[in-house]
């Protein structure tokens, strides 16, 4: 997985507990939903946590996942994998180009929340 363009950090944390809701918004595909779901299955693994399935309404999410437009339906050279990730002690919001990008930010989101 590339490493983040760049990165800074600051001083709290994100605490992820049962209230941890995920929403999705901007463009929608089953892909993206599909990788929502494992996102929250990884999390509960890692947690024991009941976690509730990901949502369109952002208004109350946790992680805001925004897509802006569809990615390549086959990834090709070239395609635009950049994403903007702030986490704050209230929420996270990742806002990508196309959901390949949020893939690979979810990756790191993850790989932070342990």
């Amino acid at each position: 997985m590339p490493q983040p363009a760049s990165l800074k950090t600051s001083a709290g944390a994100l605490r992820i507990d049962e209230k941890f809701t995920i929403a999705l918004t901007g463009h929608s595909e089953v892909r993206l939903d599909l990788a929502a779901e494992r996102f929250l299955t990884q999390l509960h693994r890692q947690t024991a946590l009941l976690l509730a399935k990901p949502t369109h309404d952002a208004a109350k999410a946790t992680l805001m996942v925004h897509a802006d437009h569809a990615s390549k339906e086959v990834q090709e050279l070239g395609e635009d994998e950049s994403y903007s990730l702030e986490v704050t002690p209230s929420g996270a919001k990742l806002s990508a180009a196309n959901p390949l990008a949020c893939f690979a930010a979810c990756k790191l989101f993850f790989s932070w929340s342990k």
